[in-house]
């Protein structure tokens, strides 16, 4: 048997290193991982999505509260009957550029001068000249004798003028409370969305300079 002595060192000798293979895999780039998409940002939608009477991206059709009376407010809807009993509503036109509403009281001698005079000429000629992007309704208010205006006297106004707008009636004053304007000789013009953009007391000449207006925006 060989003995070493004292003074003899055994052979240099390096333990196998156990970490060196976890060095080596960490050392060793593998596969990328795997990518995803960030994180929706929930408040960037929510910025993004159309807000109550926001406009800024065009008009809302059907239009969405806030509503108001004043120009540049949005109407409110309201919703009246025909001489042949159908229910007509305002928002339902939404998307025209231009909404007319002639209201008219029998016991008004402008109202029946207007009727007889000019409301055909400016109906057609803007159904005419804007196929398509404008209507209008006459609304009739009160009868000859200061009452609340029924389904027979709407169809006694519609004979009476030979209207060719459709011609509506408002027992109730829906308009007037709507708007807040009197039950006779009043004209209301609408944009886009329902947008007020004339409401009063005006001549055939002032309220086709409004209708013509509103169309060419």
């Amino acid at each position: 048997m060989l003995l070493l002595s004292a003074c003899e060192t055994a052979p240099d000798f390096e333990p196998p290193d156990a970490s060196r293979g976890a060095r080596d895999a960490v050392a060793s780039p593998g596969p990328p991982p795997p990518s995803f998409p960030p994180p929706l940002d929930a408040s960037a939608l929510l910025a993004d999505a159309p807000t109550s009477g926001d406009t800024s991206s065009g008009p809302l059709c059907p239009p969405v509260e806030p509503f108001g009376q004043r120009q540049g407010d949005v109407a409110p809807d309201l919703m009246l009957t025909d001489c042949d009993g159908h229910l007509h509503r305002l928002h339902e036109l939404c998307d025209r550029q231009a909404v007319w509403m002639f209201q008219l009281a029998l016991w008004c001698p402008p109202c029946r001068d207007f009727a007889v005079n000019d409301a055909n000429r400016i109906y057609d000629r803007f159904r005419s000249e804007a196929p398509g992007t404008f209507e209008g309704w006459v609304v009739v208010s009160e009868d000859a004798s200061f009452e609340p205006a029924t389904r027979t006297t709407c169809g006694e106004v519609r004979e009476r003028y030979g209207l060719h707008a459709p011609v509506l009636f408002d027992t109730e004053g829906v308009l007037s409370s709507t708007f807040g304007v009197p039950s006779n000789e009043v004209q209301i013009v609408l944009g886009p969305g329902a947008r007020i953009e004339h409401v009063g007391r005006s001549g055939s000449d002032g309220i086709e300079a409004e209708i013509a207006r509103v169309l060419a925006d």
